[in-house]
């Protein structure tokens, strides 16, 4: 009966170490796709701050990324697009471009080292070369950088549209209604210039209601 206390426990300790990898591996994964909701949120948040007219790509399409083997290509799609999104709406606004990436180069890095990624982890399965292995993981650091890179620039664009859109328009609006409540009227018995009358004054209600308007458009 002695030599076989060894096997009774080492099944129990290789049944341990099997969960153990095992909720290793769900955690990875939760944690995995967690964070790929929320970049995609954040990317679609981005084109959302975008002018219809000035899109090149629809928000609800960045959840394309998602879907296996079409993922290889949608990854161009929006390291292209998205920046490009950008660009327009700069533009469109009359903002300065010069110098401005719109996170395009580190939109390039995160699509192609996907691509290439993919070619060295094949080859590292069939040569199985410590060289070739190597390589796949700078490619996957490669891959995490530039994604992280990406999203934080891509958000920055967006706050930066929000901010510079709220705070120029409520400036307009206000201007224009100092303007309308500061305007002069005749009376008619002494053909004199008088000021007019105090026009109802606005509520903060109906500058919200413009502001969500123009956002709109």
């Amino acid at each position: 009966m002695g030599p076989g206390f060894p096997q009774a426990n080492a099944q129990p300790a290789q049944q341990a170490a099997i969960i153990i990898a095992l909720v290793a591996i769900f955690i990875v994964v939760l944690v995995y796709l967690a964070t790929s909701i929320l970049f995609l949120i954040s990317l679609q948040r981005t084109l959302e701050a975008v002018k219809r007219r000035n899109r090149t790509l629809e928000p609800g399409l960045v959840w394309l990324l998602l879907v296996p083997i079409l993922n290889l290509f949608w990854v161009h799609v929006l390291a292209k697009q998205i920046p490009r999104s950008l660009q327009n709406e700069y533009s469109d606004r009359g903002w300065n471009t010069a110098g401005e990436s719109f996170a395009f180069k580190a939109g390039q890095v995160w699509s192609w080292a996907t691509i290439l990624e993919i070619f060295a982890s094949i080859a590292s399965e069939i040569s199985q070369s410590p060289f070739i292995k190597l390589v796949n993981v700078a490619f996957l650091i490669a891959i995490a950088c530039s994604s992280v890179s990406f999203w934080v620039q891509t958000a920055s664009y967006r706050r930066e549209l929000k901010l510079r859109k709220t705070n120029n328009f409520t400036y307009d609006l206000t201007s224009e209604l100092e303007a309308y409540t500061t305007e002069l009227s005749l009376d008619p018995p002494d053909g004199e210039w008088q000021a007019a009358p105090p026009k109802p004054k606005v509520q903060r209600e109906d500058i919200d209601d413009l502001e969500r308007r123009a956002r709109e458009l």
